[in-house]
């Protein structure tokens, strides 16, 4: 049996290069590394295995090139790992095994990893085309491991886009499987694994069960952010999917039981013009201005809408981030500039913003006046201060960049804006 202090001593290393910087790590990598290698050895030790595993992905993370003349002396392993671990309780150990790897790969970059990155991504491929269970922790670590690998190749990730972008379409689209029934008549009824509920009283009706699949909503979330993450990395090469992301994408802006998704939706947008953008400057087929106008009307109204409605201020301060960026795409083609009345609606919509969380602050203000906060709120409340102030800041920019983008041609627009009083949300 393995000695106790063995997976004490992996987890360890895990801990010391959370909190550990390069330059720190870099004498004791021969000696730290020397001993994991045998740890990554020890055929019939599985958990130790594991551990062992994770803790050199923790190593790579933070040695970067570093790592490098110890990569001929890890990867055999971990391929092998990937492999010949086979059977149900070698699911953890494959899965921690496609994070290092990858891992490994972005620390040493595309040179030295180039030539494993294809036989890893073949036999990624072919993990993901086996019939895996909803619950196999190899289905999270393979999808952060292609998004990483894809980090590390750019370009040369392209031809295995058709195997990884559409399963992430479909987990984008699935259900969250939301049910509303009368909380007196299942109040017996346990949570089925997977599954969350609430009972809400609403005015009229009487008490309400309301029951979501919890993990459905975060496969949703993981999906739109590997979305994002690989449009990102991959810019004009992954315009081929533009249209198609930006179809699942856009209604997910306003995705009511999660900020997560809504979030990852909003900031893949700017993102999704940009590939457009350049697909067109490279001359790629099927690029056109034409796209990049049609695609920037489809975006611009449910951007600003769930703006008006976002209910969530840091959640809406990340997304004045992104509409920012996807404004600020003006500057680079015609085809994305903003019409005269879509400038209008962006400036009304930016004042209503900025009116809000001032009416906000003066709220606070007042409570705090006549009733003084214990030290508890006092740290609430500095809290939210903090978090109205970035979202000020976020307005800001966007204002900052309309001028930068537009000049003379926005000035009367905002001189309009602030010369008079905004309307409410029923328009009065």
């Amino acid at each position: 049996a393995p000695r106790p202090s063995v997976p004490h001593a992996a987890a360890a290393v895990i801990n010391f290069c959370e909190h550990c910087d390069r330059s720190i790590l870099r004498p004791y990598l021969p000696d730290l590394l020397g001993k994991l290698l045998a740890l990554l050895r020890r055929d019939g030790q599985r958990r130790v295995q594991e551990q062992a595993v994770t803790a050199v992905a923790s190593v790579a993370d933070v040695a970067e090139s570093d790592f490098t003349p110890f990569y001929d002396d890890f990867m055999p392993p971990l391929k092998y790992f990937l492999k010949a671990a086979e059977g149900k309780e070698y699911r953890m150990l494959r899965g921690k095994a496609m994070e290092c790897v990858s891992l490994i790969g972005v620390a040493v970059g595309k040179d030295k990893f180039g030539a494993d990155a294809h036989e890893v991504m073949q036999l990624l491929i072919a993990t993901r085309s086996a019939d895996l269970e909803p619950d196999d922790p190899q289905v999270g670590f393979m999808l952060q491991a292609c998004a990483r690998i894809c980090k590390c190749l750019g370009e040369a990730f392209k031809p295995y886009l058709p195997y990884v972008i559409p399963p992430l379409l479909a987990s984008a689209q699935i259900d969250p499987e939301l049910h509303v029934t009368d909380a007196d008549d299942d109040e017996e009824e346990e949570d089925e694994e997977g599954m969350e509920s609430v009972t809400v009283a609403i005015r009229g009706q009487g008490n309400k069960r309301i029951t979501i699949r919890t993990s459905a909503l975060e496969e949703k979330a993981t999906a739109c952010s590997m979305l994002h993450s690989y449009v990102m990395d991959l810019k004009e090469g992954f315009f081929p999917y533009v249209q198609e992301v930006a179809r699942i994408l856009v209604p997910l802006i306003k995705f009511q039981y999660m900020d997560d998704v809504r979030t990852a939706a909003m900031m893949t947008m700017p993102e999704l013009l940009e590939s457009a953008i350049l697909a067109v400057k490279a001359q790629v087929p099927n690029a056109t201005e034409q796209l990049v106008h049609q695609l920037k009307e489809f975006m611009l109204e449910p951007v600003l809408e769930q703006l008006k409605n976002e209910p969530d201020v840091e959640t809406l301060s990340c997304m004045l981030e992104s509409f920012g960026e996807l404004i600020g795409h003006g500057a680079e083609t015609a085809a994305a500039q903003l019409s005269e009345p879509q400038m209008r609606a962006c400036a009304t919509v930016l004042k209503v913003l900025l009116e809000e969380s001032l009416e906000r602050r003066e709220e606070r203000l007042r409570e705090s006046a006549d009733d003084e906060p214990d030290e508890e709120e006092q740290e609430q409340l500095e809290g939210v201060a903090e978090r109205e102030e970035g979202l000020v800041s976020s307005l800001v920019e966007c204002i900052g960049t309309l001028f930068k983008v537009y000049g003379s041609r926005f000035l009367p627009i905002f001189h309009d804006e602030t010369a008079q009083p905004s309307l409410d949300a029923d328009g009065r």
